[in-house]
């Protein structure tokens, strides 16, 4: 990652264009895990680790990017959301599969926020998009993927 305002402006383009091109394909995805950061934090990572990112980690029974969209505007966040990954399957009990996977990255010892007095805080992970397909995989979910 560069520190140059110029790139990092064309960091940030190419993010929320590929962002762009996931959220077209979410417009008619209802009951999803999904799973979406900040462009600061997608750049940053975690600890100078660049595929360890703080992603959060929830669910919907709605359209995924409204979801997405309606947690931003309560937050006030700076930036725009980008949407990493959304996990879906016909039938799935999406709260038993969202804790699954939340479970399954404490117990290998993922970093999870210390902001524990809220339910959003509780959401997000340090951890990589591998770790979290892997998992989905065991579980038998679909999965739409966010390319850079």
């Amino acid at each position: 990652p560069s520190h140059d305002n110029t790139a990092i402006q064309n960091d940030t383009r190419e993010l929320m264009s590929e962002s762009a091109k996931l959220e077209e394909t979410l417009r008619n995805i209802k009951n999803a895990i999904y799973v979406y950061t900040f462009p600061t934090y997608y750049r940053a990572g975690v600890d100078g680790d660049f595929d360890i990112r703080w992603m959060k980690i929830g669910l919907t029974t709605n359209n995924v990017w409204q979801r997405i969209l309606d947690q931003n505007r309560q937050t006030s966040m700076p930036e725009d959301p980008i949407v990493i990954r959304v996990y879906h399957k016909e039938g799935i009990d999406l709260q038993e599969t969202v804790r699954k996977i939340q479970e399954t990255l404490r117990r290998v010892k993922h970093e999870q926020s210390s902001a524990k007095n809220t339910k959003a805080g509780k959401e997000w992970f340090a951890t990589t998009e591998d770790s979290i397909d892997a998992i989905a995989e065991l579980l038998g979910l679909n999965i739409v993927k966010f390319e850079v």
